[in-house]
């Protein structure tokens, strides 16, 4: 009943989610559930066949034309300048809303020749907080560089702890609070920005389109899936892949050859 009613709301995949941590709390009582009785099967395959008609709802992934108009809708001052390196930091390191607000000082190293390295401490698919780093190449155009937006950043925010968080709270006035954001933030953000900056259906942006995006460009780059995976930190390839989107579908399509030379002096 309860697996029934929550596939109102949430997707089958979250539902398995949701049973892991069911069935851990009836561990800990003592009353195991087995997960995989032939009930909880059937329902559970039989929700996915009910879910497979839904509309998929993805991030509209943040493109490399469409960033610098985000990073140019920030207002000035010290709001303007976390906001920019949230967003630059958010997108080179691929973070998820949560990794992003979770960054403190130490997590991220400065190399002045190169650009910056942050470190994932935890996250979705490292629950046990082993931890990854992953590095953001500075830009040529200081306007699009995470570490001269770190820089700026961080000269405002003075932090003299390492465990302070990266990323924190800032009043209208400009007064850096020091209090840590939540992931809902990164999304106001994103949203906001996506306003701001006038790209059409701002609606459809989200946290998620930094690390949708900063996949999908790689990918128009024609970037390798491991390296894309190497800076997204996946694990699997299935799920890797529908980060890039249907742009993707476009490269090394077999059709192009055979379609597009039509007409060009063929019958």
């Amino acid at each position: 009943m309860y697996l029934v009613k929550a596939a109102e709301r949430l997707t089958v995949p979250t539902l398995r989610v949701h049973l892991a941590a069911i069935a851990t709390a009836h561990r800990l009582a003592g009353v195991p559930v087995d997960l995989k009785h032939p009930r909880i099967a059937l329902v559970l395959d039989g929700l996915a066949r009910s879910q497979a008609d839904r509309p998929i709802r993805q991030a509209a992934p943040i493109l490399l034309d469409a960033l610098p108009r985000l990073l140019a809708a920030q207002p000035d001052g010290p709001l303007g300048l976390r906001n920019r390196a949230m967003l630059l930091i958010g997108y080179g390191a691929a973070l998820r809303r949560s990794e992003l607000v979770a960054l403190r000082v130490a997590d991220v190293t400065r190399h002045p020749d190169r650009g910056v390295e942050v470190t994932v401490r935890r996250s979705k698919t490292d629950q046990r907080g082993r931890g990854d780093a992953v590095a953001i190449w500075a830009a040529a155009d200081p306007d699009l560089c995470a570490l001269r937006a770190l820089d700026a950043w961080l000269a405002v925010r003075c932090a003299l702890r390492p465990e302070d968080p990266l990323f924190c709270g800032v009043l209208k006035n400009g007064a850096v609070t020091g209090k840590p954001l939540s992931d809902k933030a990164v999304a106001r953000l994103v949203k906001e920005s996506a306003v701001r900056a006038g790209l059409p259906e701002p609606e459809r942006f989200s946290g998620h389109s930094l690390r949708a995006g900063l996949a999908t460009a790689a990918a128009e780059e024609e970037a390798q899936l491991h390296d894309i995976m190497r800076q997204t930190r996946h694990k699997s390839t299935e799920v890797a892949r529908r980060y890039l989107r249907s742009r993707d579908r476009w490269r090394n399509n077999v059709t192009e050859k055979l379609f597009r030379s039509w007409g060009e002096g063929g019958s």
